[in-house]
């Protein structure tokens, strides 16, 4: 039996404070996510964010909750059981994500167990440590020299590509501005790969060398790569998620959206191509609060893209990329 193990981040068990709390606590204290020493993490995350985030994330995941549960878990299982169909009988296709359930964790565990051949498949278009470096840090963790297949990150596979814009194409008018918004990451994680990274916000574009995990190099790729596909000349790039005063990975996606209303755009749609599946930062934080936003200081529509999910041509990518996928560890 081939067995693929999707990987995503993770997702609370209900939008109630205390359950949003404990994927929080779980999230923060990743020392990939807040890597100070853990005794300032402990008190950092414990004793001042969650008690209070929790509440406003909280209610930030009421917003988007479904009768079904969270939007990334329903999401995610319908991509396994589309992967599944794929794929076929020799198959097996499981959900592992890396804070709360299913536990990516004992997922890995109870397949290292078995005979099964292992596809560790982490949807993460573009490689960031918090991301696919924590996976592939777990997976080396346990798998104790055993091989498997990893999937690398597809930031400019075709497949990808191609079903990331069939999504685009599908609402994208010409009058319309196309923004690009990916998940942001501190500077200071893009320099623990390379000392001498982002030392201006072009040197990404500039460096062949810079793209071997360099997760906004990756994110400039697909940008450019889409756009491309398209053939849509109105398209710019950003990110999303910013948080506390440290330096983040620019240009803010806030930002952007002010600077395009100021330069006359009043028509925006917005496509998120760092996630595979649509989720808090795509539902909430684009599709609410930046469209309340642009539409507020004179936009006059609006529209959130959705991302490949899905899609019978992300889902034939993934499942071909998979059959070919060579032993790596």
């Amino acid at each position: 039996m081939r067995k693929v193990i999707l990987i995503n981040v993770g997702t609370p068990s209900s939008f109630e404070p205390d359950d949003v709390g404990v994927y929080l606590k779980e999230f923060l204290m990743d020392e990939n996510i807040i890597s100070i020493p853990r005794p300032f993490r402990d008190f950092l995350v414990k004793g001042l964010i969650v008690p209070k985030r929790k509440y406003s994330s909280a209610e930030k995941y009421k917003k988007i909750w479904t009768d079904q549960g969270s939007p990334l878990l329903v999401g995610s299982e319908s991509l396994k059981k589309k992967l599944q169909e794929y794929l076929g009988a020799s198959w097996q296709v499981e959900i592992g994500m890396q804070v709360g359930k299913p536990s990516l964790k004992e997922v890995l565990e109870n397949s290292l167990k078995s005979s099964d051949e292992i596809y560790f498949c982490p949807l993460y278009p573009q490689y960031a440590t918090a991301t696919t470096g924590g996976a592939l840090q777990l997976l080396k963790f346990l798998s104790h020299g055993i091989r498997v297949q990893i999937l690398s990150p597809f930031y400019q596979e075709p497949w990808f590509i191609q079903s990331a814009s069939e999504k685009i194409k599908m609402q994208l008018k010409p009058h319309d501005f196309l923004l690009l918004s990916y998940h942001g990451l501190p500077v200071s994680q893009l320099k623990k790969h390379r000392v001498s990274c982002y030392q201006t916000e072009v040197c990404c574009e500039k460096s062949a060398a810079c793209i071997e995990n360099c997760y906004r190099a990756q994110c400039l790729m697909t940008s450019k790569l889409i756009q491309k596909e398209l053939q849509h000349d109105q398209v710019v790039t950003s990110f999303q998620s910013r948080l506390g005063k440290g330096k983040w990975i620019e240009p803010s996606s806030q930002e952007i959206v002010n600077d395009l209303l100021q330069q006359g755009v009043r028509h925006l749609k917005v496509a998120c191509p760092s996630f595979v599946v649509d989720c808090l930062e795509t539902l909430e934080e684009i599709g609410m609060e930046l469209k309340t936003q642009f539409l507020q200081r004179g936009g006059e529509s609006f529209e959130l893209i959705p991302c490949v999910n899905d899609s019978d041509a992300f889902i034939q990518g993934l499942g071909n990329q998979l059959k070919n996928l060579k032993l790596t560890i």
